[in-house]
């Protein structure tokens, strides 16, 4: 591998690696805020999590009787 070549994969894996990276992850992020703004614009809530101890959840069977 000349010296050339070994300069650009040197440079690619330095420079434009983390660019590339930090990319991914600032779209990502603008996704799920961007997700998360069109849900409070149109009024879409997820129903509220409610915790269920480990007891209610082995006392019941899969049609919600105890």
């Amino acid at each position: 591998m000349t010296l050339r070549g070994r300069l650009t994969a040197a440079f690619l894996t330095v420079v434009l690696g983390p660019v590339l990276l930090g990319a991914f992850f600032v779209g990502s992020t603008m996704a799920a805020v961007d997700r998360s703004r069109s849900t409070e614009r149109l009024g879409l809530r997820p129903p509220p999590c409610v915790p269920v101890s480990a007891s209610q959840h082995r006392s019941r069977n899969f049609r919600g009787e105890a």
